[in-house]
């Protein structure tokens, strides 16, 4: 609100102090759920699983990221398969994936890149999710500790958004923890594509 009213005053210092304290903020409310997530993570190994449609619960973490991409002129692309995406997963933690995986392509993407969410279609035994970036990609020292906790890569926010570190460690452990599996392909360079498979659930005939 401070940030926000002091935009229409004169005088650049207000405008800039106003700016540092919310940037300050963000960036310490950015951590401290990050945190928390990482220490829930660390004691929530027998998730309350129930079935789910991967597609809705993707096209709802997109709309919820809209504004973010807007912001910095992203483009959003999605791709969600029918209605076969039945998935045993628990609800909060599935949320908790996506969003992880959105702000963070949102975050690494520069202005008027496109960002692409997929649900494949099922396989016999999962179904997929994608999220393609359009940013720098990581390097091979980066892909060898990107799933630590706290592990700092080579790659900026094109934004000065926070980076605590502690986003992938928590996706890792808690796609883990509800059975499934989680892989990154990127070229430096040439964008990111993080996917995730969970235990596919059969519609019964």
């Amino acid at each position: 609100m401070l940030r926000d009213r002091t935009e229409a005053l004169a005088d650049p210092k207000l405008r800039l102090m106003a700016e540092n304290i919310s940037h300050s903020g963000s960036k310490m409310l950015a951590f401290v759920k990050e945190y928390l997530a990482n220490a829930s993570a660390d004691h929530r190994l027998n998730l309350k699983a129930e079935s789910l449609n991967l597609s809705d619960a993707a096209g709802r973490a997109v709309r919820e990221h809209q504004e973010a991409a807007k912001r910095k002129q992203l483009v959003f692309e999605t791709v969600l398969d029918g209605d076969q995406n039945l998935v045993q997963a628990a609800p909060a933690a599935l949320n908790q994936v996506l969003d992880n995986l959105l702000s963070n392509a949102i975050k690494f993407s520069a202005p008027g890149k496109q960002i692409r969410l997929t649900v494949c279609p099922p396989s016999a035994k999962y179904v997929e999710c994608q999220v393609q970036d359009e940013g720098p990609g990581f390097s091979e020292n980066d892909k060898a500790r990107m799933f630590s906790r706290y592990g700092r890569l080579s790659a900026r926010p094109t934004g000065g958004e926070p980076s605590t570190g502690l986003g992938l460690s928590i996706v890792k452990k808690l796609v883990l923890a509800m059975h499934g599996e989680l892989t990154c392909e990127s070229t430096q360079g040439k964008g990111t594509t993080f996917a995730f498979r969970l235990p596919r659930v059969a519609i019964p005939h």
